[in-house]
Protein backbone atom coordinates (compact mmCIF):
# COMPACT_ATOMS: atom_id res chain seq x y z
CA UNK A 1 0.00 0.00 0.00
CA UNK A 2 1.39 3.41 -0.92
CA UNK A 3 1.75 6.18 1.64
CA UNK A 4 -0.98 8.21 -0.04
CA UNK A 5 -3.41 5.29 0.09
CA UNK A 6 -2.53 4.67 3.75
CA UNK A 7 -3.21 8.33 4.69
CA UNK A 8 -6.47 8.31 2.71
CA UNK A 9 -7.60 5.15 4.54
CA UNK A 10 -6.88 6.78 7.94
CA UNK A 11 -8.92 9.87 6.99
CA UNK A 12 -11.76 7.66 5.80
CA UNK A 13 -11.73 5.71 9.08
CA UNK A 14 -11.78 8.95 11.13
CA UNK A 15 -14.81 10.21 9.23
CA UNK A 16 -16.68 7.07 10.32
CA UNK A 17 -16.06 7.85 14.02
CA UNK A 18 -17.35 10.43 16.46
CA UNK A 19 -16.71 11.49 20.02
CA UNK A 20 -19.46 11.42 22.64
CA UNK A 21 -19.00 13.07 26.02
CA UNK A 22 -20.62 11.35 28.96
CA UNK A 23 -20.27 12.40 32.59
CA UNK A 24 -20.29 9.64 35.20
CA UNK A 25 -21.44 10.93 38.58
CA UNK A 26 -20.80 8.62 41.56
CA UNK A 27 -21.94 8.63 45.16
CA UNK A 28 -19.45 6.75 47.34
CA UNK A 29 -19.75 5.87 51.02
CA UNK A 30 -17.07 6.81 53.54
CA UNK A 31 -15.19 3.60 52.63
CA UNK A 32 -15.19 4.58 48.95
CA UNK A 33 -17.72 1.90 47.98
CA UNK A 34 -20.18 2.69 45.23
CA UNK A 35 -23.61 3.54 46.60
CA UNK A 36 -25.24 4.97 43.49
CA UNK A 37 -24.25 6.40 40.14
CA UNK A 38 -25.70 8.10 37.12
CA UNK A 39 -24.78 8.96 33.56
CA UNK A 40 -25.26 12.65 32.77
CA UNK A 41 -25.13 14.34 29.37
CA UNK A 42 -23.24 17.55 28.72
CA UNK A 43 -26.36 19.59 29.53
CA UNK A 44 -26.46 18.06 33.03
CA UNK A 45 -29.53 15.96 32.29
CA UNK A 46 -29.50 12.49 33.87
CA UNK A 47 -29.49 9.79 31.18
CA UNK A 48 -29.48 6.69 33.36
CA UNK A 49 -28.85 5.44 36.88
CA UNK A 50 -27.10 2.39 38.31
CA UNK A 51 -26.22 0.88 41.68
CA UNK A 52 -23.40 -1.57 40.90
CA UNK A 53 -20.25 -1.29 38.77
CA UNK A 54 -21.68 -3.73 36.26
CA UNK A 55 -24.68 -1.42 36.01
CA UNK A 56 -22.35 1.35 34.84
CA UNK A 57 -21.46 -0.66 31.75
CA UNK A 58 -25.10 -1.49 31.02
CA UNK A 59 -26.20 2.12 31.52
CA UNK A 60 -23.50 3.49 29.21
CA UNK A 61 -24.34 0.85 26.59
CA UNK A 62 -28.06 1.77 26.75
CA UNK A 63 -27.21 5.46 26.44
CA UNK A 64 -25.05 4.84 23.37
CA UNK A 65 -27.73 2.72 21.72
CA UNK A 66 -30.19 5.62 22.09
CA UNK A 67 -27.76 8.09 20.56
Amino acid sequence: MSTTSHVHEKVKNLSEKRYITVVVRLLLDRHDRLVHGEIVDTDGKAQGQFVKWRGLICTVREYLMRH
